[in-house]
C-alpha cells in the first residue's frame, strides 16, 4: 500500500493558485457570516450583533479584492462581474472604505447639543447634551447582495484553481524524487512567532 506524503510546493508557478485559496477562503467565510446574518435579524435577543457583523463581512467581503500582495494577480476576477454587480461591489467598498474601517462617512452624526429653557430664554443656554445618529447595520437586501456576488465570485474561481492545479500537475509529474525532497512541508505558523508588520512577501 503507498504512503501519501505532501510538500508545500513554492515555486513561482504555484503562487496564483495560492492567491486563489486565500481569495476563496474569504468569499466562503463572507457566504456563511451572510446566512448567520439572517438568523440574528430574526431573533430580537441577537439583535446586538448586527452591527459587529456587519462590520466582518464587508471587511472580510472586501479584504479579497481590497489589495496586498495577491491583489495583482486575482483583481481581474472582478471585470467578470455583470455591471450591476460591480456597481454593487463598488457601493459597498465605499461602505466598508468611509463608515466599516473609518470613520468618514454620512452614517454616523455625532452632535453636541445646547439645551435652554423656553420659558426662560433670555437666560441662554442651561445644559449641554450629546447626541449621535447612526446607521449600525446593512439591510438583508444588501447583505443578500454581497452573498450573491460572493457565489457568483466562488464559482469562477474553482475553475480557475481546477486549470492551475491541472497545469501544476503537468510540471511537477516531471519533477525527479531528488527534486520533490527539495521541497518541505510547513508547519503552521505560532502567533507569537508573527511578525504583524512584515508582508507576507
Amino acid at each position: 500500500m503507498a504512503s501519501h506524503v505532501y510538500v508545500t510546493l513554492e515555486i513561482n508557478e504555484a503562487r496564483y493558485l495560492a492567491d486563489l485559496i486565500g481569495v476563496e477562503y474569504d468569499l466562503n467565510t463572507t457566504i456563511e457570516w451572510c446566512d448567520q446574518f439572517y438568523h440574528i435579524t430574526s431573533d430580537r435577543h441577537m439583535f446586538w450583533l448586527v452591527e459587529p457583523l456587519t462590520t466582518a463581512i464587508l471587511i472580510r467581503f472586501i479584504r479579497a479584492f481590497g489589495g496586498g500582495v495577491r491583489h495583482k494577480s486575482t483583481n481581474f476576477l472582478l471585470s467578470t462581474l455583470s455591471r450591476d454587480e460591480k456597481e454593487q461591489y463598488d457601493y459597498f467598498k465605499n461602505i466598508r472604505d468611509k463608515h466599516a474601517a473609518h470613520s468618514v462617512n454620512e452614517f454616523e452624526d455625532n452632535e453636541v447639543k445646547a439645551y435652554y429653557i423656553q420659558e426662560s430664554i433670555e437666560k441662554g443656554v442651561n445644559s449641554i447634551g450629546e447626541g449621535c445618529n447612526r446607521v449600525i447595520g446593512l439591510s438583508g437586501a444588501d447583505i443578500e447582495s454581497i452573498r450573491n456576488i460572493c457565489a457568483s465570485l466562488v464559482e469562477k474561481i474553482k475553475l480557475e484553481k481546477a486549470a492551475e492545479k491541472e497545469k501544476l500537475l503537468r510540471i511537477t509529474s516531471k519533477y525527479t524524487a531528488e527534486d520533490i525532497r527539495k521541497f518541505k512541508a510547513k508547519a503552521p505558523k505560532r502567533t507569537e512567532n508573527i511578525d504583524v508588520s512584515k508582508s507576507r512577501r
